[in-house]
């Protein structure tokens, strides 16, 4: 591997970088390189990734460049690089990214470029193009970027474009470009458009496929009539189970169903009964739920009750209760 990108490096690449056979790696991206490529270059027959874009190098592209069968990105763009592309750049067999873009090469599109089946991206826009679209290009299958605007090209675009299953973006905008566009209603394998999402049903539906359940009671529910078997009592499904917890409301009991959110490890609320992780209920429950939870009254502890009733000199009347306390007769 060779990174030496993003530096003020001058001249260009030496010939002797041809003598590093198993170089897989090129990157002296963002310099000052303006000598054209050396031929040598086509003997790294490891390579994988040449990236020297941004740089001012010139010159046209080697012409066994075909050589380097393992190379996967060719990055050249923001160059000033001429001259027609070689003829064999399609036998390049495991291109996956070729950009061109922002050069000055001219010429036309050579007719191998679909052979280049591992294609993904392909940029030669902004250059000095010129002549028809080859109808191979027919056969870039996996191409979802295809960019050749700003440039010459003439003629009529293809039929055969429409075999570019893959393509997500394609531009052939500001050229001279004549006809209609072939593209027939499904060339596309993946469209841009998302589709629509399914609506929710409503709940003010008048037919709604989820009704809701009525609120359970706090009374237990019945057992199943012992003349049912047993197998038609477990096979009808059950609404809501019981929630475990004494204060169990219609609410508790929709988020207990499976029991799953009940936790009765935890500490007991104040109202009484197992905690739960849904709302706590209303009042009214709560009294409830109190009311269920206290136990009843012992009667070893009852009290005995007193009396309110009047003594007995104080039921008698005022001038017999005078004499009977003071001994003595009223004057009347």
């Amino acid at each position: 591997m060779l990174t030496l990108n993003d530096n003020f490096l001058e001249g260009g690449l030496p010939a002797e970088v041809g003598r590093l056979r198993k170089l897989y790696s090129i990157n002296v991206a963002n310099n000052l390189l303006s000598d054209p490529l050396p031929e040598e270059l086509v003997n790294c027959d490891m390579l994988e990734m040449l990236n020297l874009e941004g740089n001012s190098i010139g010159g046209v592209l080697p012409q066994g460049i075909w050589r380097l069968q393992r190379l996967e990105y060719l990055v050249l763009n923001d160059n000033r690089l001429t001259g027609p592309l070689p003829e064999g750049i399609g036998y390049l067999s495991e291109i996956r990214e070729l950009k061109l873009h922002n050069n000055l090469i001219d010429g036309t599109l050579p007719d191998t470029i679909g052979d280049a089946f591992a294609l993904e991206i392909l940029r030669l826009d902004n250059n000095r193009m010129s002549g028809p679209l080859p109808p191979t290009i027919g056969k870039l299958r996996n191409v979802h970027y295809f960019d050749v605007h700003s440039n010459t090209f003439q003629g009529s675009i293809p039929s055969e474009i429409d075999g570019l299953h893959s393509v997500e973006y394609l531009y052939l905008n500001h050229n001279q470009l004549t006809a209609q566009v072939p593209l027939r209603p499904s060339p596309l394998a993946h469209p841009r458009c998302p589709l629509p999402r399914p609506r929710r049903p409503s709940r003010r539906a008048t037919s709604n496929p989820n009704p809701v359940t009525p609120k359970p009671s706090l009374s237990p529910s019945p057992s199943p009539s012992p003349n049912r078997s047993r197998t038609e009592a477990e096979s009808k499904p059950e609404p809501y189970r019981r929630c475990p917890s004494r204060w169990a409301t219609s609410r508790c009991s929709r988020t207990c169903a499976s029991h799953t959110t009940c936790s009765p490890a935890r500490s007991r609320p104040p109202w009484g009964g197992s905690s739960c992780s849904s709302a706590s209920p209303s009042t009214t429950t709560r009294r409830a739920a109190a009311a269920l939870s206290a136990p009843p009254p012992s009667p070893l502890r009852r009290r005995p009750r007193l009396s309110t009733a009047a003594p007995a000199h104080l039921r008698l009347d005022p001038l017999e209760a005078f004499r009977a306390t003071s001994g003595k007769t009223p004057y009347v």
